[in-house]
């Protein structure tokens, strides 16, 4: 009974923690968004040392400064080392109460901390602000890996796991006892020691290259700027040219527009600019952030993703990181995610022979999947699926009253031609042609 009772009340104090955090968050951005404009903080006692008497828990912004940050960081992580070390050094036997639910409420000043500097690193990122971050992160990495490779402390946790039968838990505490398990062991807690050492190291390499390069976008995004004189701004809503004004007086630039590859900048330029050239100017700017070759490229660093996320799913047993992530996911296993991609491409191939019929007036024999492109990425999630129709023969076009196609044929070499010379520009054509023309040139077609 005494169990229970303590049991009832955990899960009592953790919904009202939850709910305070949700309603804390729905006010979040717009605290975030208030005193962010404010140039009055006043340097004082930590605010993340006392209880926040604010409405609902939201944190005090104003009294907030990066200073702040590091000094509650390290207590949090300390605060944090000794309820583990609480749990460790019970000499009562595993039980849910004293290993899992005391394992699921330790952290609480660490996770509020973090949570915090994670929403103002996002809102209002400045030089200090990424300073600290690429040195926050690889201690927080290093911390938590601490915990979830401490062999005495997944010892009691896995004693609980493994005698999971003999406890009188509901779906909830299940739950909590699996997934606490799991993310033991998807953290390494089986491997030996010398290979949770690597991973530790691949753990703190990832952390510092995951800030640099969301650093290394953001400044992409600060550096790019597209002044306007104001009759280029004709046709835009009145709104985004006072913005483009206010940014260009901001910058000195008089009473010109400025565009910046910032979305609440860029994306009603692109909505409602009808000058083709400079849309296409700032959306190629936008799609070539971090990719020219400078100090902020992040092509390295990809690679590094790349090399350092396989390394990191073949430690832990799995062929790919593919694997390693869905595994722990709705799906399960990367089998299951290339069905549910069939089962949208079977549909798509069938639009496809419907819309050749229609627009081209053409039905085929056989039909090659050339996989998908994403012609927009970055921007929207729109996905298109190519085929290569063989075998044509003439079945008459069915065209809407208002739809113009004229269909001619060009010899497949003609074609590339004319992607290399810019006389097809049409994305989705130009990719199709491109990977045909290598898979016949490979032999593969």
């Amino acid at each position: 009974m005494e169990m229970s009772r303590r049991l009832q009340a955990a899960k009592l104090y953790k919904i009202r923690r939850l709910m305070k955090r949700i309603a804390g968050l729905l006010t979040l951005f717009l605290a975030m968004t208030t005193v962010a404009c404010k140039s009055d903080k006043k340097v004082g006692e930590n605010p993340f040392f006392s209880a926040w008497e604010t409405p609902y828990g939201v944190p005090p912004f104003d009294r907030i400064l990066p200073e702040h940050f590091l000094p509650a960081i390290e207590r949090g992580m300390s605060l944090h080392d000794a309820e583990i070390d609480a749990i460790v050094t019970n000499r009562d036997e595993p039980t849910f109460e004293n290993v899992i639910l005391a394992f699921d409420n330790s952290g609480q000043m660490l996770a509020q901390t973090s949570l915090v500097f994670g929403m103002l690193c996002a809102a209002q990122n400045t030089p200090e602000m990424q300073a600290l971050q690429e040195q926050a992160m690889p201690r927080l990495t290093a911390h938590y890996d601490k915990i979830l490779l401490n062999d005495a402390l997944f010892e009691r946790v896995k004693t609980v796991y493994d005698n999971r039968a003999t406890f009188d838990l509901d779906a909830e505490q299940s739950r909590l006892l699996e997934k606490t398990y799991r993310s033991f062991v998807r953290a390494g807690a089986l491997l030996g020691a010398d290979e949770k050492a690597r991973l530790a190291e691949i753990n703190s390499e990832l952390a510092l290259a995951s800030v640099k390069f969301g650093n290394n976008l953001l400044a992409e995004n600060y550096n790019f700027t597209m002044e306007l004189e104001p009759e280029q701004m004709t046709g835009l809503p009145a709104g985004v040219q006072e913005q483009a004004r206010e940014k260009a007086r901001e910058l000195g630039k008089g009473n010109k527009g400025v565009f910046t590859l910032q979305k609440p900048s860029m994306i009603p330029f692109l909505t409602y600019s009808p000058d083709r050239e400079l849309r296409e100017r700032i959306y190629t700017a936008y799609l070539n952030r971090s990719n020219r070759g400078d100090e902020y490229d992040n092509k390295q660093l990809i690679n590094d993703f790349i090399r350092l996320r396989t390394e990191k799913a073949h430690l832990l047993g799995y062929p790919s990181y593919a694997a390693y992530v869905v595994d722990d996911e709705m799906a399960g296993t990367t089998e299951a995610v290339y069905d549910l991609l069939e089962g949208v491409w079977a549909p798509a191939l069938e639009s496809a022979k419907r819309e050749l019929g229609e627009e081209a007036g053409l039905a085929a024999a056989e039909y090659r999947d050339l996989g998908y492109i994403i012609p927009t990425c970055g921007y929207c999630s729109e996905i298109i699926y190519l085929y290569a129709a063989k075998g044509l023969s003439p079945v008459g076009q069915h065209l809407d009253a208002d739809e113009f196609l004229s269909v001619f044929t060009l010899p497949l070499d003609k074609a590339a031609e004319m992607v290399l010379s810019g006389e097809i520009t049409d994305s989705k054509t130009v990719a199709a042609v491109l990977k045909v023309k290598a898979l016949r040139d490979a032999g593969r077609f």
